[in-house]
């Protein structure tokens, strides 16, 4: 318990002798012995009423910091931040309170994820800007450092971004999340030696959970793409095959090294890979552009009639989505709260408008602005909830309406910052789909005019690989291997996603005369 410290009680107890006088230390006597006989709800209620009605700065700070204590008791992690905040922005001086405020802020972060928009406000200066990092605890360095860091890197700031990602110590719980931005901003920056190695240390380092789990796929998957961006194909397929079939990046992992067989003039294992992609399973995923790769590989194979045919089948399933994507785009540029119900209702299953859309839905569903968004939210929700128990007691205080009137404004905080940033995902989407819409249409007016032979030249690719054999699932086949090909019958077996390979030879010397 955080007042069984005998010393820093004399010591707290001295400092309201000094500041808040004989009623002030009466009113705190009551409230530290609510706290220490674990009458939290007494306890946060007194410390409120206090806190709220008081002129004195330090009388203030003291209540302030045992009503957080209190509600972090009482498992309100969110209702506790906001009177942590409060301390922390009043700055270290004359604030006893600074460094242990901060640091609880840091440790509800670490478990509940407080929000980005809450964060930046909570580790901001009491002028708005950034803090005296000398100011900071060493506990809470990490905390403050990695969100300092992402703010910038948000704005695009890259140096003052590798500054603070490079201060999060070691031990840190955001130091992998620091180090996985170093390795973002190294490849953007065209060092991408220096990325791979940040991404790998994220990889090994990265603890075995859902949430390290994540992180170490998405280091993987970025380790492939910095392959994939410096021409080592090879290489690439051998990170995407890191990626398990249990991930939530599997499908993605799939799809791109679709793009690496083809590269390397793999046709039969890049058809094989996008066969999975495109399986019933996945009706609702949105990889539009997996119909182009599909049909410029038959086109590269000469197979004019499985070209064209893929090609109707991304018009087929995608034509019908720009009208509801107008629609969204029109309804919804004002309204980007009520988007993120939209994607929140068709996560949660209970979306049945705008079916058209689904896929896309799907897609902003799986990104870390509407996890981060969903996971305020939720949070926000279940602490709602958890009020309700203490009504009767904090009804009088005003406690009770103070601490729903900020859940209240956080939930739609959080809300409105994922709805913005989903909405302009939309939009790039919508773009996105134009562009590859604009492909289709040219790939088969080039066909109808005969002008294949141009068409696939503007389409030549390395062959530096080519002595590589490969076989789907992303495995290097040994040479001399006998494969046994199994003829597809229209019947996809979910244990054999992911190994598909196709089994068909070029026609391009059948077709000289086109």
């Amino acid at each position: 318990m955080f007042i069984s410290n005998i010393r820093w009680y004399i010591k707290f107890v001295i400092i309201f002798l000094m500041f808040g006088g004989q009623i002030a230390l009466a009113n705190l006597q009551n409230i530290s012995a609510l706290y220490s006989r674990g009458d939290y709800p007494a306890a946060a209620s007194a410390s409120f009423q206090l806190y709220s009605s008081s002129r004195n700065a330090q009388e203030k700070l003291n209540a302030g910091f045992f009503l957080a204590r209190a509600l972090q008791a009482l498992d309100l992690p969110y209702s506790a931040s906001r009177f942590y905040g409060a301390i922390v922005r009043q700055g270290p001086v004359n604030n006893p309170f600074f460094r242990q405020a901060f640091e609880q802020l840091g440790i509800i972060n670490s478990t509940v994820s407080l929000g980005q928009a809450q964060i930046v406000q909570l580790v901001s200066g009491r002028n708005g800007g950034p803090m005296n990092p000398e100011y900071i605890p060493g506990a809470a360095r990490g905390f403050y450092f990695y969100y300092q860091g992402v703010e910038n890197f948000d704005d695009r700031k890259y140096e003052a971004a590798t500054r603070e990602f490079r201060a999060v110590p070691g031990g840190s719980p955001y130091y992998l999340r620091a180090q996985f931005h170093l390795g973002v901003i190294s490849n953007l920056q065209g060092r991408h030696s220096q990325a791979i190695s940040y991404f790998s240390g994220v990889a090994s380092g990265a603890r075995r959970d859902d949430e390290g789990e994540h992180l170490r796929d998405a280091a993987i998957m970025n380790i492939a793409r910095v392959e994939y961006e410096t021409k080592r194909f090879v290489e690439a397929l051998q990170q995407y095959g890191r990626i398990g079939r249990d991930s939530d990046l599997w499908l993605d992992a799939q799809f791109e090294g679709s793009w690496a067989y083809f590269m390397i003039q793999k046709h039969n294992s890049a058809l094989g890979s996008l066969h999975t992609v495109l399986a019933p399973f996945f009706e609702n995923r949105f990889y539009p552009e997996s119909y182009i790769l599909q049909s410029i590989t038959f086109l590269r194979l000469c197979r004019f009639d499985e070209t064209k045919a893929a090609l109707e089948r991304f018009r087929d399933r995608y034509q019908p989505l720009f009208g509801e994507l107008k629609k969204l785009i029109n309804d919804y540029g004002e309204n980007h709260r009520g988007f993120y119900k939209l994607v929140y209702d068709f996560r949660a299953g209970s979306l049945t408008r705008f079916k058209e859309a689904w896929p896309i839905f799907d897609s902003l569903s799986r990104t870390d602005a509407f996890r981060e968004g969903a996971i305020s939210v939720r949070n926000s929700d279940s602490e709602l909830a958890r009020l309700s128990r203490f009504g009767g007691k904090w009804a009088s205080s005003g406690l009770q309406e103070e601490l729903r009137n900020f859940l209240g404004k956080k939930k739609a905080v959080a809300s409105d910052e994922a709805g913005r940033r989903l909405y302009q995902k939309l939009s790039d989407q919508r773009d996105y789909l134009k562009d590859l819409s604009r492909q289709t249409e040219f790939i088969n007016a080039e066909m109808l005019l005969n002008r294949v032979d141009a068409l696939r030249a503007s389409l030549q690719v390395s062959t530096a690989e080519k002595r590589i054999n490969f076989i789907g699932g992303f495995q290097i086949l040994n040479i001399g291997q006998e494969l046994e090909y199994w003829p597809f019958q229209g019947e996809y077996w979910e244990d054999e996603l992911g190994y598909y390979v196709y089994n068909i030879d070029s026609s391009c010397s059948a077709s000289k005369k086109n």
